[in-house]
């Protein structure tokens, strides 16, 4: 092949003389040899530059500036593009046989059917330069019009068999993939598909680990299995999208709308979803263990079984239609949150903190609740019966008319708790820290108080039928008739 000729333009030449003479001397070298295995033209400047008929295999030409360049019948086999700025280059003709351009920017790049190019990649110029011709829209004649593509392809679009094949780390930042179906296990690991449009699209199975899908349209899409592990999936439309058993531990998804999706055994461990919208969506057996979910909206979300273990659960917006039946919340920071009315039934909340939260009328039935925080904690109304709350802190909590017959409550601090008209029936109370307790109108029939502090409780039109008192600290407290009962100093 001829020696190479080079012509650069203005960006090139506006370096300063010493740059600008060590990137001629790269470029100038291709001259004195045929294999350019050796040659590294990373990150060079060579927009518009004349490179016709050039022969630079195996070059090294990551994140180089080639906008504009004349490649035209270029030897380019095995070469290096990752990251490379191809808009607007001349392919025509070139020879990209083994070329790698994961994160290469192929807009406007022109290639006919003498360019030598694998058929993904082909699949992916055509994706990023006919933006508005989708695949179920195309037609045959269209599709063979497409440069470079193989007879099989050609053949399965003229049969409406045609399913996409995306290489690895493809560029489609801003493209339309709208109604997209691509075949099933696809790799597009490290892809760059932020603010895409993959609107209605099937990507089965595929692989979008590290992918950059911020901002991206995904609304309505169908997504089963998908790895999105490491995604960035930031401020994307998820919006009616089917991703049952998708994997996104470790993905980014804050500020997401996965309002109405469908997140069934869905593995969301580690997942970043700050303030994402969770509106409707069902996350039947999905695993939230150690998500950030900080000021998510999980309004009549369905979390049944799901596991939440030690997630970050802080300023969440949830409603009465919120479901967590028979979830795991182990440990999590439920602090401050309204839970009124929420269903937590069998729910287990070991070790959860629930301090000034609102329970009001929140179904607890079955759950377990033992060593959680419910300092300051409105509990009033609610159903505890039967429950065991075994070392539970409710110290200042608003208990006033629940239901907490036959629970124990063996040792817990309820100390200034406002157990008003509450149920405390068969409840055992032995060892427990009930000073300063508001108890007036409470039932406390049957109730074990052996061993437990009643300093200055209030006790007035208590019911206190065949309670045992054996040990029990009365001092200073105000009997059912209002009689206070004499001070211990």
């Amino acid at each position: 092949m001829a020696g190479l000729a080079v012509a650069v333009g203005l960006p090139f030449l506006m370096k300063s003389p010493a740059l600008a003479q060590e990137e001629s001397s790269r470029v100038l070298r291709l001259r004195e040899t045929r294999d350019c295995g050796s040659c590294s033209l990373r990150e060079a400047r060579l927009r518009d530059a004349y490179l016709r008929g050039a022969y630079l295999r195996n070059a090294d030409l990551r994140n180089a500036d080639l906008r504009g360049a004349d490649l035209k019948d270029a030897y380019l086999q095995g070469a290096d593009l990752r990251g490379a700025d191809l808009r607007d280059a001349d392919l025509r003709g070139a020879d990209l046989r083994g070329v790698r351009l994961d994160g290469a920017n192929l807009t406007g790049t022109r290639i006919d059917t003498n360019t030598q190019l694998a058929a993904e990649w082909c699949q992916a110029w055509e994706l990023i330069n006919t933006p508005n011709i989708t695949p179920d829209a195309m037609t045959a004649n269209q599709a063979l019009a497409i440069p470079c593509w193989s007879e099989t392809a050609h053949d399965a679009r003229a049969a409406d068999e045609f399913a996409m094949v995306l290489p690895s780390g493809v560029n489609l930042s801003h493209t339309n993939l709208e109604n997209l179906t691509l075949d099933e296990d696809s790799d597009l690991e490290g892809a760059n598909l932020s603010s895409a449009n993959l609107s209605g699209s099937v990507l089965n199975n595929a692989n979008l680990q590290d992918a950059d899908l911020a901002f991206a349209n995904l609304q309505d899409v169908t997504l089963y299995g998908v790895n999105f592990e490491d995604a960035d999936l930031s401020a994307a439309d998820l919006s009616g999208s089917i991703l049952i058993e998708g994997n996104f531990e470790d993905a980014i998804l804050d500020h997401a709308n996965l309002e109405r999706t469908l997140l069934n055994s869905a593995n969301l461990e580690d997942a970043s979803l700050r303030y994402a919208n969770l509106t409707d969506s069902i996350l039947v057996d999905a695993n939230l263990e150690d998500a950030d979910l900080f000021g998510a909206n999980l309004g009549r979300a369905n979390f049944t079984r799901a596991t939440l273990e030690d997630a970050n659960v802080r300023a969440v917006r949830l409603n009465s239609s919120t479901v967590f039946f028979n979830a795991d919340l182990r440990g999590t920071d439920l602090g401050g949150a309204n839970l009124q009315g929420v269903d937590l039934g069998t729910a287990n909340l070991v070790r959860v903190d629930l301090s000034g939260a609102t329970l009001r009328n929140a179904n607890l039935q079955g759950t377990q609740l033992q060593r959680a925080d419910l300092v300051e904690t409105d509990l009033s109304g609610s159903d505890l019966s039967y429950l065991d709350l075994t070392g539970v802190d409710l110290q200042g909590a608003n208990l006033a008319g629940a239901n907490l017959s036959h629970a124990i409550l063996h040792r817990v601090n309820l100390e200034g708790a406002n157990l008003q008209g509450a149920d405390l029936t068969h409840v055992d109370l032995a060892g427990s820290n009930l000073r300063e307790a508001n108890l007036e109108r409470a039932n406390l029939t049957n109730a074990d108080l052996q061993g437990a502090d009643l300093q200055e409780a209030n006790l007035l039109g208590a019911t206190l039928e065949g309670i045992q008192f054996d040990r029990t600290n009365l001092c200073s407290v105000i009997l059912p008739s209002g009689i206070p009962y004499p001070s211990c100093d």
